[in-house]
């Protein structure tokens, strides 16, 4: 009997559709669910049978309570015995850049010194003890919102403009750095890698860096697997920086990690990888708990 897969996702995307392929070539079922529509993601509880897991590939933006909802949509998926990747508590820890701070911190791994304020004075301040400042919001994605902040002048008018839209503001020192890099972790392992090389502080493949191969010391594979298993992700693109001193800084965890630019320097495929992983770990091939019954 063929194993049931639903894609949640924007259905034209090239990641939804490498993903159809590659577990179709696998035997598997597929259904594609359109993130937009969530009448059509409801569904998926009554539907007999059910699929075995929802990839979560794309969440829909939306108001407080709708995007409360959606998340409980995917918790009663997973109390249905639907294995949902990533589950719904990475996505709300990795969605987060504060929360993931938090807990990053607590695992004593190595992240950016961040500051998280709604006081425009406090990042201020911080501007004068680190000298620049790179600014983002707590929730995003793709190198979009940032600012680099040097001028204290400059600084006061883009938080005062940031504050009046009830913002707020996630401060980081600029570090300099030898080397930005992507990590694909699946299944508590480093799968493939790639540095991103661009003129601009924002190394983002999305805003025009270029993706190029490169190996990753054992330090810094270790703390990506370690940073991916704290948010309870079983993959997540992790952002690392290699500083001019030659020591790794955890930058960001991604929880619905694309892997369009990492694809472009790896020699295999990835989506066929991943449709892999997902039928070894069904197979009992790993240990892994398949069915997310985790509560809040």
């Amino acid at each position: 009997m063929a194993k049931r897969v639903a894609i949640l996702g924007e259905v034209a995307s090239w990641h939804v559709k490498e993903l159809e392929r590659a577990f179709g070539v696998r035997g598997w079922e597929t259904a594609v669910v359109d993130a937009g529509d969530f009448r059509a993601a409801e569904g998926l509880l009554h539907r007999a049978p059910r699929p075995e897991v929802l990839w979560v590939r794309h969440l829909s933006s939306g108001n407080t309570e709708q995007t409360i909802f959606r998340m409980d949509l995917l918790y009663h998926c997973a109390f249905q015995g639907m294995w949902v990747i990533n589950p719904p508590e990475a996505l709300e820890r990795a969605v987060d850049k504060y929360f993931t701070q938090m807990l990053l911190e607590r695992a004593d791994l190595p992240v950016v010194p961040t500051v998280v304020s709604e006081s425009r004075e406090r990042i201020l301040e911080r501007l004068d003890a680190w000298g620049t400042v790179v600014v983002k919001p707590l929730f995003g994605s793709q190198g979009k919102g940032l600012f680099l902040l040097e001028d204290k002048d400059v600084a006061w008018r883009v938080l005062t403009m940031l504050g009046k839209v009830g913002t707020v503001f996630l401060a980081q020192p600029y570090i300099p750095y030898r080397r930005d890099v992507r990590a694909f972790v699946v299944n508590d392992r480093v799968l493939a890698q790639m540095e991103r090389k661009s003129g601009d502080w924002r190394a983002n493949v999305a805003r025009g860096a270029v993706p190029a191969a490169a190996a990753l010391p054992a330090r810094a594979r270790r703390l990506a697997v370690e940073a991916a298993h704290v948010l309870h992700c079983w993959y997540a693109g992790v952002d690392l920086l290699e500083t001019a001193e030659g020591e790794w800084r955890i930058l960001e965890v991604n929880g619905i990690a694309g892997w369009q630019g990492l694809q472009r320097v790896t020699p295999f495929n990835l989506a066929d990888r991943l449709a892999e992983e997902v039928d070894h770990a069904l197979g009992g091939h790993r240990d892994h708990k398949l069915a997310g019954g985790s509560e809040r």
